[in-house]
């Protein structure tokens, strides 16, 4: 199984839109704080998680939240991500998502940070 076909699938499906890079893609969330782009899935087989982004705006502005976002990441068998990483871009490999548990955890990561992002920006709950 090729992983990132799933994480394409799921950013498709969750962002507002998916901007296409060098041989890259990264989802596009969109609130009421702007835009946020939580990981870039890069060709090369690697998938950048942003912090280095999300810290820029609520709620992954606190460092404690990205810090929760970090060891529910680390809860991925195969992902381990310094916490000294939490304002960077540290790169996970896609192949430890071929495993479909892991690929089900980081996609409900994924689907708690747009939860957060969205509860955040939006109390009401709109998208």
């Amino acid at each position: 199984m090729n992983a990132a076909r799933p994480v394409h699938r799921w950013a498709s499906k969750n962002a507002a839109r998916v901007w296409y890079g060098s041989g890259s893609f990264v989802p596009v969330i969109e609130s009421e704080a702007g835009e946020h782009y939580p990981f870039r899935c890069k060709s090369d087989g690697s998938l950048e998680i942003n912090f280095q982004y999300l810290m820029s705006k609520p709620p992954f502005a606190e460092e404690a939240k990205r810090l929760d976002m970090l060891a529910r990441l680390n809860a991925i068998p195969g992902v381990s991500i310094a916490p000294d990483r939490a304002d960077k871009r540290p790169s996970i490999p896609v192949g430890v998502l071929t495993d479909p548990a892991a690929l089900r955890h980081f996609l409900s990561v994924l689907d708690w940070a747009v939860a957060e992002i969205r509860r955040f920006t939006n109390p009401a709950g709109g998208r």
